[in-house]
């Protein structure tokens, strides 16, 4: 996973192999994965457990990691002992997590663009439905805090645009759902 050349102690320098490589991968990460190792070494977590980017020395390639570590202590002394753990790379995971993130931002850019909403109507019988910020601002609603509103509360106020209208639409909407 991390690319290391492999030693015959298995042994590496924590600062100049190890931390020098997540600090070269990502900054942010590297800093948040040096307060949870310390964290854990100074008792202020029961394990170390961190994700984070390392830049991999075989190839250069930067990977994504999710480590978690126990220390052992003296149980006399309280002296660490040693501490193990395990990798698991979750390169995958957090490249899928950047596409998801890249395709709501264009998603989020389109909307805008367009100055269209959305909403959904979950079809368990609840009569509710989930609005966009957006359409509560295209239909004029007052926002609720999370964005739910009754449909009919939506009828309503399709009815007092035009009666007519809300006749096909309430149809067209039980034939939909149907």
């Amino acid at each position: 996973i991390l690319g290391e050349p492999i030693k015959p102690d298995g042994r590496y320098h924590l600062m100049n192999e190890w931390f020098s490589r997540l600090q070269e991968a990502n900054m942010e990460t590297a800093n948040h994965t040096a307060e949870r190792y310390q964290g854990a070494i100074d008792g202020k977590y029961d394990k170390y457990d961190s994700i984070y980017a390392y830049k991999r020395p075989v190839d250069g390639k930067i990977v994504w990691v999710h480590a978690g570590g126990k220390l052992v202590r003296d149980e006399e002394t309280g002296k660490i002992l040693f501490m193990y753990g395990a990798y698991q790379d979750i390169t995958e995971e957090k490249s899928a997590e950047e596409k998801l993130r890249h395709a709501n931002f264009l998603n989020d850019q389109a909307l805008d663009l367009t100055k269209a909403g959305y909403w959904h109507v979950p079809l368990d019988g609840s009569g509710w439905y989930n609005s966009s910020e957006r359409a509560v601002k295209i239909f004029g609603d007052i926002p609720a805090p999370d964005f739910r509103y009754t449909l009919e509360h939506w009828m309503e106020h399709v009815r007092l645009g035009d009666e007519e209208a809300a006749k096909v639409t309430a149809q067209n909407f039980q034939d939909a759902v149907e």
